[in-house]
């Protein structure tokens, strides 16, 4: 099976891009949440977590 990693990064930049748009339109607890959720998938990917990994 392919190490998948990867897609945690690219997953991870799409929630900051998230996060950045919920700000601008004053959504702030959705920019909290979604920039909650990039670090997490930043982790992972730095980890080498397999995408598939969940808790």
């Amino acid at each position: 099976m392919p190490n998948r990693a990867f897609d945690w990064l690219n997953q991870a930049i799409k929630d900051l891009k998230h996060a950045e748009e919920s700000r601008c339109s004053g959504h702030h607890e959705w920019a909290c949440f979604a920039a909650q959720q990039a670090g997490e998938k930043a982790r992972r990917y730095r980890q080498g977590v397999p995408l598939s990994y969940s808790r």
